[in-house]
């Protein structure tokens, strides 16, 4: 009975810090992938016919860069994910996807400020909080008539 009242508590707590997101639909229309260096692993000693030979190898991260079109906006934003992390957002180019904006927070007296952050919702219901890198304005609204 016990473990039945943690694990009732723990999901009500769980919901109630998950938060509400005012998810839109827009379309990916344009993906690309990089690699870029992400820093030095550990130190690595080997021997070879030469001699012992040490040093530190390369460690790559993966960059993407999503290109979202939604409601006369669109977003370039980057996902950059850890060495050794595999998974990646499950995306159609030319589909659609969901896609949510918080916007940016002042620092507060005891908080940090945090650009606007960019979430998108791929085809398994995976979140994935990315980085905005440029907003453009698609339809330029009318100027007033003189």
């Amino acid at each position: 009975m016990k473990l039945l009242c943690l694990v009732a508590a723990a999901c009500l707590v769980a919901s109630a810090a998950s938060p509400k997101r005012d998810w839109k639909t827009g379309m990916l229309t344009d993906l690309s992938s990089e690699r870029v260096l992400a820093g030095f692993g550990g130190p690595l000693a080997y021997t070879t016919p030469g001699g012992l030979l040490t040093g530190h190898p390369a460690v790559y991260a993966t960059v993407q860069r999503f290109v979202i079109v939604g409601e006369g906006m669109e977003w370039t934003v980057e996902l950059q994910r850890d060495p050794g992390f595999a998974r990646r957002p499950n995306l159609t180019v030319n589909g659609p996807l969901k896609y949510a904006l918080e916007p940016a927070k002042p620092a507060g007296r005891f908080t940090n400020s945090h650009p606007e952050r960019f979430y998108l919702l791929d085809a398994d219901n995976r979140e994935w909080q990315t980085t905005v890198l440029e907003k453009k304005l698609l339809a330029p609204p009318p100027l007033p008539a003189k």
